[in-house]
């Protein structure tokens, strides 16, 4: 049987069983439209019950359609000695966590006998603007005392933006 041949930007599609596949149109969304990333090698600490950086300030897309998704993926380690840390993802200085529970964070780590771990922080982010906007990976403590530190200097932090067809 032979095949019809397709135009750019087709894929052959199967009509089932017995049937004579054709050439159709690709499917729209999904595709990455864009990648933004940002490295840090720099030790950050903070003694601080509130987010600071952990990589040294924000990065930045401008998403180029309302239906645009983002996805958010970074890779921070993340380093204490005593009581709790804490990281989260946000979006224009707001966290993106949705739970209510200490804080909204992506990671808690208990660090009562010191501890240190990288944290693969993912999200699925529909912003609905075409505005430039900012995203960051941020830690706290729990107690305004502690020392918590993102160890970029020993294991480098990663924080990528995907723009993906809506």
């Amino acid at each position: 049987v032979a095949v019809a041949t397709g135009s750019a930007g087709q894929i052959l599609t199967s009509a089932g069983a017995g049937a004579i596949p054709s050439f159709q149109a690709a499917a729209a969304g999904g595709k990455i439209l864009q990648v933004v990333s940002k490295t840090d090698t720099t030790n950050r600490a903070t003694t601080s019950h509130s987010y600071t950086s952990g990589i040294g300030g924000y990065l930045q897309i401008q998403p180029s359609s309302t239906s645009s998704k983002i996805l958010i993926i970074a890779s921070v380690s993340l380093y204490i000695a005593s009581n709790t840390g804490f990281l989260t993802l946000t979006y224009q200085g707001n966290t993106l966590a949705s739970n209510s529970s200490n804080g909204a964070n992506f990671v808690i780590m208990d660090g009562y006998s010191k501890f240190q771990a990288t944290s693969s922080l993912t999200f699925l982010h529909s912003p609905s603007t075409t505005d430039i906007k900012s995203y960051d990976v941020m830690m706290r403590n729990s107690n305004n005392s502690t020392q918590v530190e993102c160890i970029n200097g020993y294991a480098q932090a990663n924080l990528t933006l995907m723009e993906i067809a809506g």
